[in-house]
């Protein structure tokens, strides 16, 4: 604190970490069913079936606010490494641009990778420069472990996404902090609230047969259900 009065220390925080990972899975879920938690801070998405441009634009959480960033690849672990990157977020990025990445991203994505010390000891700096080398004699001089993570680089590794299946819930809502008198603040958050529900809808293939509708008036509730048409 003496030689630097400005640093501030931040302390984590486990509730509120869980909570935003809860909202990170429930904002990707908008895009597609297939998702998987790769970190605390990190999910996965099969976007085989959805249309790319909808990530255009795509800053922060719509409800904290925190940002995000995104990356779009042909196998999820190339996906992983280049969201992990700032140079690479934002858009597809080819197996080829995944070769410029440091080679220090081998030891971000999880798994082991105790021979990460070794290579970079040789002078490699890329993921580039690792799938340079022989993939049979990294295999005998590394391990199993180490012709592994050269196909997965090299993008021969096309895995399943290990799925996270949350509890099926359609449920949506919405909380004012101040009481809502006009009808045109009302529809606004209904129509954000429907676009989301119908997306999750979509992601899963099914369709809604009845809505139903509660509103929490000052004095009393009020409930509708509505009987949409096939």
């Amino acid at each position: 604190l003496v030689r630097c009065p400005g640093l501030m220390v931040v302390s984590r925080c486990p509730d509120k970490e869980t909570r935003l990972l809860a909202e990170l899975v429930t904002f990707a879920d908008r895009f597609s069913a297939d998702v998987e938690i790769a970190s605390p801070d990190t999910v996965l998405l099969d976007l085989s079936g959805t249309r790319r441009k909808h990530f255009n634009g795509m800053e922060c959480l719509p409800d904290s606010e925190v940002e995000v960033s995104h990356a779009l690849a042909d196998t999820p672990d190339l996906a992983h490494f280049a969201v992990l990157e700032p140079r690479t977020r934002g858009r597809f990025i080819s197996t080829r641009e995944i070769g410029m990445l440091p080679l220090s991203l081998l030891g971000r994505i999880g798994g082991d990778a105790g021979f990460l010390p070794q290579l970079q000891l040789l002078g490699l700096q890329t993921l580039g420069d690792f799938c340079r080398l022989p993939k049979q004699g990294l295999t005998e001089r590394y391990g199993a472990r180490a012709g592994y993570w050269h196909d997965l680089v090299s993008g021969k590794i096309h895995r399943l996404l290990k799925l996270h299946r949350p509890p099926e819930s359609f449920l949506q809502a919405m909380e004012f902090d101040d009481p809502v008198h006009s009808g045109e603040a009302l529809v606004f958050v209904c129509n954000r609230m429907l676009h989301v529900l119908a997306s999750r809808l979509a992601a899963r293939h099914v369709a809604a047969g009845t809505l139903k509708v509660r509103l929490t008036l000052i004095e009393g509730f009020l409930n509708r259900e509505i009987h949409l048409p096939e």
